[in-house]
């Protein structure tokens, strides 16, 4: 990351899966991202969406690093500038 953005690129993904892409912080080294106070995002961001299939090529997809202000276990949920998701861990 430079200058607050960065670049990324996947190659040979496999189509025939379920996909969630997860980016976030680790400010405190716990070698865990999107933790309380870390910033995070992911791709489906939509309630009810756990994953997606990649039916083609995706470009310039952006992400909104958002710093965790609520958190729970189990189903991971994520309270995000009042947004609620939820996040299947399976």
């Amino acid at each position: 990351i430079s200058s607050g953005s960065g670049s990324y690129e996947f190659i040979e993904v496999d189509s025939s899966k379920n996909l969630r892409i997860v980016i976030g912080s680790d400010i405190d080294n716990d070698n865990s991202i999107c933790g309380w106070g870390e910033f995070c995002d992911f791709i489906p961001n939509e309630p009810g969406l756990t994953s997606f299939k990649l039916e083609e090529n995706l470009t310039d997809v952006n992400f909104s690093m958002i710093p965790i202000a609520a958190i729970k276990f189990k189903n991971l949920s994520l309270q995000q500038s009042g947004k609620f998701v939820q996040i299947d861990n399976k």
